[in-house]
């Protein structure tokens, strides 16, 4: 099945993108380096990737220089090395690190490393979900043409039967809307089923299903044993959260503590998420 891109993008857009990194970088000169200028100055969506990569780019050099600012104590560096030489001692062998001061060095840019990695992931890990918050809003703002309209939840199911990574039965009523129109969506060059509740005479909720057992949701919400990441984005609310590697984005002008009753009232009814 071929994704559907969020946003429409140009032939130009595709040819230029392995020139984002060393746009940005400062190693794309002469005619190349002007034509992507010009085409940035015409393209939105590729203007936003470059801003987006020059952002993620500049945190990692600061979380890389800044990083031995957060190594572990030096007590427990050495504490460390200390064992490290006991270790070698206890197995009958002349230590291989003569001097206590190396193993303790080990240790504290072993630490390092460590807290190195775990920043990236968890930068990282933000600029994932940060990116799908961006895109289900801007899908929601879009009112994309649906493919099935005013359908039961059961019949949304099975129109999305074979459609999909994931078993349908994974849509999830939400509250006690009855009624819903669906399409298939892209989020991030992820397909997602897109399930569309409410119309032009009341709020409309807009829930985005799709396969991500790779995501990671670092909610500061608990909502029937789910963490729920609940941000802000051009006066929307969206609601982010997992349940067995599929996941879900919910989007609406709703106040939090209405998309959180959703959430509750779904899982509690047995059919959701």
């Amino acid at each position: 099945m071929t994704p559907r891109s969020l946003i429409e993008e140009s032939p130009a857009c595709s040819d230029l993108e392995l020139s984002l990194h060393p746009f940005v970088d400062g190693e794309l000169e002469g005619d190349d380096r002007a034509e992507l200028a010009k085409h940035l100055s015409e393209c939105q969506r590729c203007r936003e990737e470059v801003e987006l990569l020059a952002e993620y780019k500049a945190r990692m050099r600061a979380v890389s220089s800044e990083s031995t600012r957060f190594c572990a104590p030096e007590g427990l560096a050495a504490r460390l090395g200390l064992s490290l030489e006991r270790e070698a001692r206890a197995r009958g062998r002349r230590s291989w690190l003569p001097y206590v001061g190396w193993p303790v060095g080990l240790a504290a840019a072993a630490a390092c490393l460590v807290l190195v990695v775990v920043s990236y992931n968890s930068y990282n890990g933000r600029e994932r979900t940060r990116a799908l918050v961006d895109a289900s809003v801007t899908n929601h703002r879009r009112q994309l043409p649906m493919e099935v309209s005013d359908a039961s939840i059961p019949q949304v199911r099975s129109w999305f039967e074979g459609k999909l990574g994931f078993a349908p039965n994974r849509i999830p009523q939400l509250g006690t809307a009855e009624r819903a129109s669906a399409r298939l969506s892209n989020l991030k060059e992820r397909e997602a089923a897109y399930v569309l509740f409410g119309g032009p005479d009341r709020r409309r909720v807009s829930l985005f299903v799709f396969d991500a057992p790779d995501l990671q949701i670092a909610g500061e919400r608990r909502v029937a044993d789910r963490d729920v990441l609940i941000a802000n984005q051009q006066g929307y609310n969206v609601a982010i959260w997992k349940d067995r590697g599929v996941a879900y984005s919910l989007v609406s002008e709703l106040e939090e503590r209405d998309i959180l009753e959703l959430i509750a009232t779904s899982a509690s009814q047995g059919k959701g998420p």
